[in-house]
Formats: structure tokens, C-alpha cells, sequence
């Protein structure tokens, strides 16, 4: 007998109506997740309902019994029938009958089959495989009496101590970066000129370094920072003549070069093309400035400094020199 009930409960997963001919026919519905008083959360599944006015046998239950158990349509049609007596025996006899995970069935005083479904089951395949969550209430009770209790959450602090052979190894750490800076310079060899941001070293190339007896560490700055040009574009208190630098008279300067020492502003001036063999240093200001034309009124100086800048690109950041 539990094995027929099998058989009904495997097609109610794929159909919605299951007869037991000369019984009654089950009948599925689609029954939306639900939430019981206790905090139970269910989710969606099959209505099962039974209807017993329905009689014929529709041979879909049959048919699965010839599949299952290799059997002839006569012979599956006689063993179910012998199931369906023995169904009817036990509810007359005990009033009910248990139907597997569908529900169960009760006769009553009037001799009337009720069916009653079970609270859950997983015929729905969509919901196949979730179970029932249990959401506890939130209690709505506020206590209103009792102090609050604050807790003391600050926590001191302790460094750990750097134990002597950490520092040991940072000490050591840092003076091979240093000795590897030291014995194995960052050098820029053959860079041209045009290339250069405003402000930044350059390495002159090897034939004009050659004839110089100089550190080779030594660079050129070209000024491009707007805030010094603006600071030096004023009136120059003094200008002094050192070892054949020319003092010039109070007019404006267009400058193209500053440099710390004199050195790198004769080797500047010596790399310069033959067109700036008018080019002239000028000390100002601890600095040593390179000027390439002068004037008498800022008016004039400003023009031709935007003409320069765009007639010499590697040039470009050359600004106006007011003594």
C-alpha cells in the first residue's frame, strides 16, 4: 500500500490532478509562503485538495505502475484496485487513514470522506530543497525604570619596546642605501636641452666635459617656477663684475638661464647656438643670470619675450628681468 502512495506522490510533482479511480482525485494549487503566530516562516507550496466525486480512472497512475514495476495495463489495473479495497476497509474500520506526505483522510458520523492536506510538503519544484525559517517577535515591552549601564570601553595603550636587535638591523638597513647611493650615482648622460622641465639637472655632453676640469656632478637649472620669476622680475639693488662678468646698465633683461655658480654659466653659454653668441652673465642676487637681448621700457622687453618664446621652444620658460 505505501508504495502506491509513492507512485501518487512522485506525479504530483510534475502534474496538478492525480485520480485514484473508484476514490477520488487530488487536486494541486499554488500556495504562497506563509508565517505562523509563533515566528515560523514557510515557504511556497502546493495546495493539495480531494475531490471525491471524481471516479474515472484517467490511466495516468495506472501507467506509472506498469513502468515502475514492469507489469501489464490488466495487471497494474487489479493490483491497484486491491489497494483502493484495502484504502476503504481501514478508513471504515478506524475512522482514518494516514495518505504518506500528502495529508490524511477521516470518515465521519454521516459517512462522508474529508480530507485533510498536510501543513507542508515540497511538491512545489520551485521551493524544492527550502525549509521553514524561524523569525522570533521583537518585543514591544520598553523598560523604563532601570538605569543605564554604561560600559567602560577605553583601553590604555602600551607600545611594545624595539628590542635592540631591530634597531641593529635598521641602522644597517640604511647605511647600505646610503653607501649604494654613494658608490653608484644616478647619472643623465646626452639629454638634450629640450627636453628638460624647468627646473633640473643636466649632465653637459662628454666632448664639452672633456675640456672642463670639473666635478661632474655639477648642473644647470633653467627657473621655470612662476612664484621666483615673479619674485625676481623687480628692481635689481646690485650688480657685480666677477672674474670677466659684465655689470650691465638698469634696462630689461630677457633671461633664459640661472645657475649657482659661474662655472655652470660659462658652460651653459658655451653650448648655446651661434644665434645667442650675444648672450651675457649676469650676477644678481646670488645668482648667475643668462640674458640674451636687453631693453629700455617693459612695454618693449614684454613683446619680445613672447616673440622669443614661441620662435624658441627650448626656451619657453625665459622670463623678464627688471633691474
Amino acid at each position: 500500500m505505501n508504495t502506491i502512495i509513492c507512485y501518487i506522490e512522485e506525479l504530483l510533482y510534475e502534474h496538478d490532478f492525480v485520480v485514484i479511480p473508484t476514490f477520488g482525485g487530488f487536486v494541486a494549487g499554488y500556495q504562497s509562503s506563509r508565517i505562523t503566530p509563533e515566528g515560523n516562516i514557510y515557504p511556497p507550496q502546493k495546495e493539495i485538495g480531494f475531490n471525491t466525486n471524481v471516479q474515472y480512472n484517467d490511466g495516468l497512475l495506472v501507467q506509472t505502475m506498469m513502468e515502475k514495476q514492469g507489469i501489464s495495463f490488466s495487471q497494474a489495473s487489479a493490483l491497484l484496485h486491491v489497494h483502493i479495497e484495502e484504502w476503504k476497509k481501514e478508513l471504515y474500520r478506524e475512522k482514518n487513514l494516514h495518505f504518506g506526505n500528502i495529508g490524511s483522510f477521516t470518515l465521519t458520523n454521516t459517512n462522508v470522506i474529508s480530507f485533510t492536506p498536510a501543513f507542508t510538503n515540497d511538491f512545489l519544484c520551485s521551493s524544492f530543497g527550502f525549509y521553514p525559517l524561524y523569525l522570533p517577535q521583537l518585543s514591544q515591552e520598553l523598560v523604563y525604570n532601570q538605569a543605564p549601564v554604561f560600559v567602560d570601553t577605553v583601553r590604555a595603550f602600551t607600545p611594545e619596546p624595539i628590542s635592540w636587535s631591530n634597531t641593529v638591523r635598521y641602522i644597517v638597513a640604511s647605511a647600505a642605501v646610503i653607501l649604494f647611493f654613494l658608490f653608484f650615482p644616478v647619472q643623465l648622460t646626452n639629454i638634450p636641452i629640450d627636453s628638460q622641465a624647468g627646473v633640473c639637472g643636466y649632465r653637459f655632453t662628454s666632448a664639452v666635459s672633456g675640456n672642463l676640469s670639473v666635478d661632474e656632478n655639477e648642473r644647470f637649472e633653467v627657473v621655470d617656477n612662476q612664484q621666483y620669476k615673479d619674485s625676481c622680475i623687480q628692481k635689481v639693488n646690485t650688480l657685480t663684475t666677477l672674474n670677466g662678468v659684465q655689470q650691465l646698465p638698469e634696462r630689461f633683461y630677457i633671461v633664459i638661464g640661472s645657475f649657482q655658480t659661474e662655472r655652470m654659466a660659462q658652460r651653459f653659454v658655451s653650448e648655446l647656438p651661434a644665434i645667442f653668441s650675444s648672450a651675457t652673465i649676469v650676477f644678481s642676487e646670488n645668482r648667475y643670470r643668462i640674458t640674451t637681448a636687453s631693453f629700455e621700457t617693459e612695454q618693449e622687453g614684454e613683446y619680445f619675450l613672447h616673440t622669443f618664446q614661441q620662435n624658441h621652444p627650448r626656451f619657453k620658460d625665459a622670463w623678464l628681468l627688471k633691474k
